[in-house]
């Protein structure tokens, strides 16, 4: 019996197909700190992605720029994405690394666009899969 994969499996391969293709150009052009601001005006959303610092210092930084006061413990985490404001997300990677980018890119994807009245199918695939590569074009 053929096993079929879940929507949600395929983009998630394909956002990982995409990262790994760009690997050379993000190894060169991310250095260890950088702060990228990323836009998506058919949402009418924006984004602030946060590649090379530590739990502390992200804390310090969305607090005095956002005036956000994050509670999580987030020492062991990898990466974090803040979307309970979908007009105004923030993604935060400890360290670049392709599959936890690839990861909370999806979260801000999913959020943004459920809150905007898309829910995952094979009618709003397309939706999904540009807002991501979106993303993932700015970040690079």
């Amino acid at each position: 019996m053929k096993k079929s994969l879940s929507l949600y499996t395929v983009i998630c391969s394909l956002v990982f197909t995409q990262v790994l293709a760009q690997n050379s150009t993000v190894k060169n052009s991310i250095t260890k700190e950088r702060i990228i601001k990323v836009d998506l005006p058919t949402w009418r959303s924006s984004g602030t992605v946060i590649i090379g610092v530590d739990a502390d210092k992200f804390k310090k930084y969305v607090l005095k720029k956002f005036n956000l006061d994050f509670q999580q413990d987030l020492t062991d985490a990898a990466g974090f994405a803040y979307t309970e404001d979908t007009t105004n997300w923030i993604i935060w990677l400890k360290e670049l690394d392709s599959a936890e980018l690839a990861h909370e890119v999806l979260h801000v994807t999913s959020n943004v666009l459920r809150s905007r009245g898309l829910t995952l199918s094979n009618d709003s695939e397309e939706a999904f899969a540009y807002t991501l590569s979106d993303i993932l074009d700015q970040i690079y």
